[in-house]
């Protein structure tokens, strides 16, 4: 019993352990990595936008584009020189342009055997190219090899293929972009750098240039990074606006990229879930660059929680999940169980904004799985512990009882405990005689057929048919269900009980004609007081029983039945408990074997009904025999009578 009471204590502690174990598999094995994505993005779409200090985006939009509209993207050379040269006056640190100069029209004329016509077409590009801080990019193809600008453009570039960023992007397995790494190609000749690593070290970064991919710190959804159209760059004469805006990009990098309606070089990001924003948000490739640029600069770039922290972090989740699901009650464990679920998600945001990604998915799951196990441990306890109570009291109380210990949701007090109840004994008279002039068998049949419509009358009235003893019944009431009225519950069920033996006399002169046996008849002893009820026994055998002074005093009374001449003897203390109208005669003062004082007792006679009625009573004997004794509703119980008192 008591390893079963540790064992019991200690199933949410060993759910918990086991849960956190499974995740931490899960975790490690990458299997939650899908939904883990979901909650990242959840941390970036819940958290305001942060400030941006180093980059400003320069967009190739369809107004630039509207200023050239005749002049094909190829031939764009001298439109991309002056661009350079006004960013630079503008006090631009890096210009990076998020495009590939694998072609021109210079190139192409000179291809076509039309060089002489072209040659001197893309000298301003490459006069600017050759001042420096300038960043052009370069791809890495799926074979590993590198697509460079023009060798013109390349040769113009002060630290020549130093000064190229490889523009590619990885996306996750959704189509999303959330990682970028630093050297797509860690060891070999230039150019190895990622176009956003090439421009953080220009201005200033220092970082690990190796593969490993690092989690994009956004700084916010699309159009947070300060932009500006190329056009104002490109305006020729140049506008006091358009020299206004250029303005922002002092001491700044400028990332120049496509984003008009023809080439809007869009990709998917946290953003982009339509289930977390209003709207899909896709965000141009330089704007991508930007914040992979402020990533690397920030002094608390977003990491993941190591891995024995998470760990730790799995275990107090599911802990709290199986606490929260074993101990209280069912309404206060849903409540606890929602606060749960919220909890990672509110961390997750506050801890994206230490620059952390809680594995919100593992405490999630570790949430999930702990508290179904744990639920399903308790409900299948608890329906041992049902199934238990049916078994110990179905057959000794009513089913309202029952169902009123079930809802209760306690078994029993294991060793007992004390409290007032009302102790019905009742035996039949002449038993012996009875015994005698019957076959065994006989007698059998006898007490079983008076024992079943007696009890149905106990049960009726709440009480608990503790025990037979030979011909006697031992009844409690107010155990293991408390009533206020228990003692006349108990008077209510004696008057029956007489009832149910004056019929019962029909049935034995039918059953055992020409037998020459005495009268059937009971007699009744009830008393009210305190005793021991509960669980009692040996580890082998227990059952729930009363014991005490009550229990003894009710018995000496049932005994003074025939002393007194009477069918049902009450102490004092019953009739002052059951309360007024209560019909009495012959009441006096008697000695009670076991007691030193005397005991005043009462021959119960009738009850009037109290105020407000008295309290419902089952139907009994429905569904029975019809040929049986009692078989029928009774609407009352005894007969009236005058009181009489001592």
């Amino acid at each position: 019993m008591v390893q079963r009471l540790r064992l019991r204590r200690a199933a949410p502690a060993l759910v918990a352990l086991a849960t956190a174990l499974l995740v931490t598999a899960l975790e490690r094995g990458r299997v939650l990595e899908a939904p883990e994505t979901f909650f990242q993005d959840l941390a970036h779409t819940l958290s305001p936008p942060r400030a941006t200090g180093h980059v400003v985006v320069v967009s190739i939009d369809d107004r630039a584009l509207a200023t050239e509209p005749n002049r094909p993207m190829v031939a764009w050379g001298p439109v991309f020189a002056r661009g350079i040269a006004r960013l630079r006056a503008a006090g631009a640190r890096v210009i990076a342009i998020d495009y590939l100069f694998t072609n021109s029209l210079e190139s192409w004329l000179t291809a076509t055997g039309e060089g002489e016509l072209g040659r001197d077409y893309d000298a301003p590009l490459r006069e600017e190219l050759s001042k420096g801080d300038v960043v052009l990019g370069g791809f890495l193809t799926p074979d590993g090899e590198v697509v460079l600008p023009l060798p013109d453009y390349l040769l113009s570039l002060p630290e020549g293929a130093a000064d190229i960023g490889l523009v590619n992007v990885f996306t996750d397995p959704d189509g999303a972009v959330r990682r970028f790494v630093t050297a797509p190609v860690p060891q070999g000749p230039e150019p190895r750098l990622a176009f956003p690593a090439l421009v953080a070290k220009r201005l200033g970064a220092r970082f690990d240039e190796d593969a490993a991919a690092r989690y994009i710190g956004f700084a916010g959804p699309p159009g947070t990074f300060p932009t500006v159209s190329f056009a104002d760059a490109i305006a020729d004469p140049p506008t006091p606006e358009s020299q206004a805006r250029l303005g922002m990009v002092k001491g700044r990098a400028v990332i120049i990229g496509a984003a008009s309606s023809a080439n809007p070089d869009l990709f998917a990001t946290p953003y982009s879930r339509r289930l977390l924003s209003a709207g899909a948000s896709w965000m141009t490739g330089a704007e991508l660059h930007a914040n992979s640029v402020e990533t690397i600069l920030s002094p608390s770039p977003p990491r993941g929680l190591p891995f024995p922290y998470a760990a730790v972090l799995f275990a107090l989740a599911a802990l709290a999940a199986a606490a929260a699901c074993f101990w209280p009650s069912l309404p206060r464990a849903a409540l606890l169980m929602t606060a749960l679920f919220a909890l990672p998600l509110l961390a997750t945001v506050a801890a994206f904004r230490g620059g952390i990604f809680l594995p919100a998915a593992g405490l999630v799951a570790s949430v999930v799985l702990s508290g179904v196990a744990t639920l399903g441990l308790r409900l299948s306890r608890e329906e041992r512990q049902r199934e238990k109570l049916r078994q110990m009291f179905g057959q000794h109380v009513s089913p309202e009882v029952v169902s009123a210990l079930l809802a209760r949701g306690q078994m029993p007090a294991l060793g007992g405990e004390v409290r007032t109840i009302t102790v019905l004994f009742s035996d039949i008279r002449s038993f012996t005689t009875h015994s005698e002039r019957l076959a065994p068998q006989e007698v059998v049949e006898m007490l079983n057929a008076f024992f079943t419509q007696a009890c149905e009358w106990i049960l009726a009235e709440g009480g608990t048919v503790n025990e037979f003893i030979g011909d006697a019944i031992l009844a409690i009431f107010g155990a293991p269900i408390s009533y206020d009225d228990h003692a006349r519950r108990a008077l209510r069920a004696a008057l029956a009980l007489q009832e149910v033996a004056r019929e019962f006399q029909s049935w034995m002169e039918q059953r055992f004609a020409g037998r020459d046996l005495p009268r059937f008849g009971i007699g009744v002893g009830i008393h009210t007081g305190p005793a021991v009820v509960g669980y009692i026994g040996s580890p082998r055998r227990m059952g729930y029983t009363a014991v005490g002074d009550t229990v003894n005093i009710a018995s000496r009374l049932q005994g003074l039945t025939r002393t007194l001449d009477t069918g049902i003897v009450i102490s004092e203390a019953t009739r002052i408990a059951a309360g007024e109208p209560v019909a009495l005669e012959k009441s006096q003062r008697v000695k009670v074997k076991g007691k030193d004082d005397e005991v005043l007792v009462h021959g119960l006679v009738g009850l009037e009904p109290v105020a407000g009625g008295e309290a419902p009573r089952a139907r009994v004997g429905a569904g029975s025999d019809p040929g049986a004794p009692g078989s029928r509703d009774r609407s009352a119980a005894g007969a009236l009578g005058g009181a009489h008192r001592e």
